[in-house]
This record gives C-alpha cells, structure tokens and sequence, in this order.
C-alpha cells in the first residue's frame, strides 16, 4: 500500500526501553511503526524481511523526516507489529512485546479517551471519568470499543454480536460490564437503548416547540 506524498513529511516519536528502541509516527488516530528500527531490534535482517510477513494493509510507504532529510520508508500499523513481534527468534522479543503491549501502546492511545469520546457523541452520551478511572482504562484498551455501547443502552448480547469474543481477555460482554458497574463506570442499571433514543427523540421535538 503505497501513499506516498509530497506534503510535510511525517515525524518520528522515538521510544526507549534500556537499549530497546521503539519508532512510532501517528497516521490519523492511529500508531504506525517505523519498520527499518523494528527491523534492527527484532535481528530481523531488513526491513523487506519484515514487509514479507505481513499482510497488504499492514504495511504502507510514507514520507519520513529523517536526519538525512525527508525520505519514503515503510511503516507497519499495531497488527503488523503484533505479527513481527511473534515471529522474532530474537532474545529481546518477549522484552520488546511486553514492553510495547503494556506501556508504549496504552501511552500512545492516551487511554482511548479520543476514541471513546467520538463514539459516545455518535450515541448521544457523555463521559465524566476521573482521572484515576482514566488511568484504569488506560491498561484495558480492549474496552474502549465495548464501554460506549453499554452505556448507550445495548446489552451484552447486541455488543457481543457487534463487537464479537474479547480475545485479549478472554472475558464475555457480559462479564466485562458486570465489572465496569462494580467500580462505577456504568449505572447499576442503564436505561435501554430504545427507551434512550425515545428520551433523545422526545426531548429534540420539545426543544423545537
């Protein structure tokens, strides 16, 4: 996938671990990974090494600042890091995936909250987190998706079937709602759906009387 521009080119956030290192640019919302640094970290012997593992919509070519000037480089997006990360044989991969999976991705997301916000405005709901409850979200990324459509009114078998098995956790819909009621980020009971978008609708045709 090529997308290469003549536009401002993009710019490098590096991260570290010891001597570990990590290059992230963001591409929209989302992170993508500098793939001749991942490359060298992982001992994998270039970055076309790389690109060979990896399926079309993985990978792309971007314009990258570099010292050397703006140059056109590979960059992989979070599941074609996950894919490389896997197929390492080398010793820092389990360090490196550890690392990157707990820390530098949640960092990056800044937890979720962007994400969380856009689909709460689609649904027509607000968020009003503290900043510790922020920060718990922040290592359960895997919620960003699911918290919004519950508090929106749908049940664990809508989300369940929007949404599929939580393969990160291993958790049901259910079981990840009945957890996020117990430390208060859900009412005990939530309003369904259908019963919000009568209030919505009802409250609209009033507000234009």
């Amino acid at each position: 996938m090529s997308n290469i521009s003549t536009q401002n080119a993009l710019t490098l956030q590096t991260m570290n671990l010891g001597s570990i290192s990590l290059d992230v640019v963001q591409i929209g919302d989302e992170p993508w990974f500098y793939a001749p640094s991942l490359a060298r970290t992982l001992e994998y012997r270039d970055a076309h090494a790389i690109l060979r593992t990896l399926a079309e919509d993985e990978n792309g070519t971007y314009l990258i600042s570099t010292p050397g000037g703006p140059q056109s480089a590979t960059v992989i997006n979070e599941w074609g890091l996950y894919r490389v990360v896997t197929r390492s044989n080398s010793e820092v991969a389990e360090p490196f995936r550890r690392w990157v999976f707990r820390e530098v991705l949640p960092s990056i997301r800044k937890t979720g909250q962007y994400k969380m916000h856009q689909e709460a405005q689609r649904l027509g709901i607000t968020f009003d987190f503290t900043e510790a409850q922020w920060e718990w979200l922040r290592l359960r990324p895997y919620l960003v998706d699911l918290l919004p459509l519950a508090a929106a009114g749908y049940n664990s078998v809508e989300i369940t079937r929007m949404l599929g098995y939580n393969t990160l956790t291993g958790i049901t819909a259910r079981k990840q709602i009945e957890k996020l009621k117990e430390l208060g980020f859900l009412p005990q009971v939530i309003e369904p759906r259908v019963k919000q978008l009568e209030r919505r609708i009802k409250a609209e045709r009033l507000a234009l009387q």
